[in-house]
């Protein structure tokens, strides 16, 4: 019986590792990430709301937002959307933020917008998004 009963321990301790590792349980810092990207985009104009869920799986660290902006046009939206990459860009509470995937769209859903405009090469990443605006917090420095 106290074979059976450690098994048991070992089984529930490996499934909390790799639950752990796996990213899941909401931890104190993706609360943080998730709302260091939401207040980064909140401080532009034409920037209606914004919600990130920020999480990892074994050690790689992935953010995912949506961005609901004030504008019906890619021409309105792209430079809205570099004002956004510009505010990430200055906020030291992303430092270890990797390339957040982020759906921009217009008010009521009608439409949504890319960055391709930017002419990043893919998706960028937020020392992408320093290099390219020549913002250095310092914290990063």
């Amino acid at each position: 019986m106290e074979r059976i009963s450690r098994s048991m321990a070992a089984v529930a301790a490996s499934v909390a590792a790799a639950s752990l590792l796996a990213g899941c349980g909401g931890s104190d810092l993706d609360e943080e990430c998730a709302a260091a990207f939401e207040r980064a985009a909140l401080t532009v104009d034409r920037v209606d709301s914004a919600e990130y869920e920020c999480g990892g799986s074994f050690g790689n660290p992935s953010q995912d937002g949506k961005i609901v902006l004030g504008v019906d046009t890619q021409e309105e939206a792209t430079p809205v959307i570099e004002e956004i990459y510009k505010a990430f860009a200055t906020n030291d509470g992303l430092d270890g933020a990797w390339s957040p995937g982020t759906e921009f769209v217009a008010r009521g859903g009608g439409a949504s917008f890319d960055d391709l405009g930017l002419e990043f090469n893919g998706s960028p990443s937020v020392g992408d998004m320093r290099d390219r605006y020549d913002v250095h917090p310092p914290s990063t420095d």
